[in-house]
């Protein structure tokens, strides 16, 4: 399991990545950002954390507004 701190234009947002997610991300999260992050909002004790399902690196993203 690894705990990692987003950070976007609106603050900073913990996250949670649990083994099975960790291991198909690899070590793509240990480099330098930016990342697309995907998951599901969670509260614990009323703070909020994202529970990681996928993560991409942004320049690797599906690229939807790419010149035709």
């Amino acid at each position: 399991m690894q705990f990692v701190t987003l950070e976007d234009e609106h603050g900073l947002l913990e996250a949670v990545l649990f083994p099975g997610v960790r291991d198909r991300i690899g070590e793509r999260i240990t480099t330098p950002g930016p990342f697309l992050v995907e998951g599901t909002m969670a509260h614990d004790e009323g703070h909020p954390h994202l529970i990681v399902a996928r993560v991409v690196p942004f320049h690797r993203r599906a690229r939807p507004y790419a010149a035709l």
